[in-house]
């Protein structure tokens, strides 16, 4: 196992690969920065007002996990993709190191690098919120801190997930298109459970010729067993952005269990299908 890992971080550490995620991190951060400044807020750095409230860090966290996963997918199929199209794996498999390892090894380089961009890009907005001069009426609190924690682990979900998905198919760019849709899909998955949630049990119909009136079942409301699902669903899938505003909410530690489960079953089947795979 150490020879697969010594081989996995020398080509991040050693190589180019290194730089450009800081680069691109760094650049990210500032970008969120930047969008939300200009989006929510309406000025940029030099203009007034200079005021950020609550939501300011909660834009910008939710900015994080909408962008990193996109340059997860990128980074992993530069990383693993090509290391499995080019072949070079084949040289690890013949100098004896096993097949498990070097999955291991792999998804480790690709979390680790996860892990070092996540940090770099939240690193530049907590110092532009802490330093730059702006007035503003919120502390890094433990709400802030705990949705950290949570886009960092659903970070480390997709790295999982981009993973297994280089080794599952053969061509690399068929994976990152897959990883790529996935992301957008859990997103509009998100906004629809959302809305069903969001239907009323009952409504107010009034005539409109007489002016009486009367309450009525929804026949879109969902209930029962059904409703516990799909809440269940909705409170861990990680594009639940009305998470954000509830403090002290259970529905956190539901998406980091959720993103635990996502990596724990994605390393298992990585570890089957490299087992299986056909190199040549």
């Amino acid at each position: 196992m150490s020879r697969a890992l010594k081989s996995a971080f020398f080509r991040f550490f050693r190589t180019k690969w290194f730089l450009r995620v800081l680069f691109f991190s760094l650049l990210t951060g500032l970008i969120i920065i930047i969008n939300t400044v200009t989006t929510n807020y309406g000025f940029i750095f030099y203009m007034r007002p200079r005021y950020f409230d609550r939501e300011f860090m909660e834009m910008c966290i939710i900015g994080v996990l909408i962008v990193l996963p996109f340059l997860i997918a990128i980074f992993c199929t530069s990383f693993t993709g090509n290391d499995l199209q080019f072949r070079s794996i084949n040289n690890k498999v013949a100098t004896g190191i096993s097949r498990k390892c070097i999955y291991l090894a792999d998804l480790a380089a690709v979390i680790t690098a996860t892990v070092i961009g996540f940090a770099v890009t939240t690193g530049v907005i907590f110092a532009y919120y802490k330093f730059w001069p702006t007035r503003g009426s919120q502390r890094i609190d433990a709400h802030i801190i705990r949705i950290t924690f949570y886009v960092l682990i659903t970070c480390i979900a997709f790295a999982a997930f981009n993973t297994l998905m280089q080794y599952f198919f053969s061509n690399k760019f068929f994976a990152l298109i897959v990883t790529l849709l996935i992301i957008p899909c859990i997103l509009i998955l998100s906004q629809n459970l959302e809305a069903k949630l969001n239907e009323p049990y009952r409504y107010y119909i009034e005539n409109e010729e007489t002016g009486e009136g009367a309450w009525t079942l929804n026949p879109h409301y969902v209930g029962g067993t059904s409703r516990k699902v799909l809440t269940f669903v909705y409170d861990t899938i990680p594009y639940g952005f009305q998470n954000f505003l509830e403090e002290g909410s259970s529905k956190f530690e539901k998406s980091m269990i959720a993103g635990a489960i996502v990596v724990t079953v994605t390393t298992a089947a990585g570890i089957e299908v490299i087992k299986k795979r056909e190199l040549s």
